[in-house]
């Protein structure tokens, strides 16, 4: 008999009914009731599992954790969570880090290439129009800086890792930092030029007409 929480009931009743309870019946109620008490801590057994996929609050991919059977059968392993740990699941772990290790590493290697690559330029030039005192019509964005940053590398930049220690809104130069992983990073100074100098550079590099 199982009453708020699962309390087992059944000891209780007994022992408050000493005139109607025999003790014949008590004598085949109580193992009845420790077989079901056992029952219920065997529900509650810690058991090791391996994490397929990141867990809130349980852990990350591969973590290796103790809990209860019940929240292994009944949420964990229905969505493929995790798995048990046995001899042969640690095994195959190992094996599956190493190859998580090597790939990381490389990435690593590419990423912190590419940030090599985006520091050699030290400053690239966007220009805006601008009114008076210099400043900008609206502001530079780091969508833009992240266009400008395609074209000169030839690859492309999310934007969303580009990070400016102030708003755009006039002419000069500005620090940005692009924050490819959490220990990798790039910094390069953004200069914003007026729309007019462009136009006069352009024409300057425009050949001249021959006379008729």
């Amino acid at each position: 008999m199982l009453g708020y929480r699962g309390r087992n009931y059944l000891p209780e009743l007994l022992n408050c009914l000493p005139g109607i309870v025999s003790e014949r019946t008590k004598s085949w109620a109580w193992p009845v009731w420790h077989a079901r008490s056992d029952s219920l801590k065997r529900k509650e057994e810690v058991m090791k599992v391996i994490l397929q996929h990141n867990v809130v609050k349980l852990g990350k991919v591969g973590d290796i954790v103790d809990i209860s059977d019940g929240y292994y059968r009944n949420f964990l392993q229905p969505r493929k969570l995790a798995i048990v740990a046995t001899t042969g699941s640690l095994k195959k772990r190992e094996e599956d880090l190493e190859t998580i290790r090597r790939k990381q590493e490389q990435a690593h290697k590419e990423t912190t290439a590419f940030a090599e690559r985006i520091t050699a330029l030290e400053k690239i030039t966007i220009y805006a129009r601008d009114g008076e005192g210099g400043k900008l019509y609206g502001k530079v964005t780091t969508k833009e800086i992240a266009e400008v940053l395609k074209k000169q590398l030839n690859q492309e930049v999310d934007k969303r890792l580009i990070k400016i220690n102030e708003d755009i809104t006039a002419l000069g130069s500005y620090k940005a930092s692009i924050k490819l992983t959490a220990d990798v990073h790039a910094d390069i100074t953004v200069n914003i030029l007026s729309e007019g100098n462009s136009e006069a550079s352009a024409k300057a590099a425009a050949p001249v007409a021959a006379a008729d």
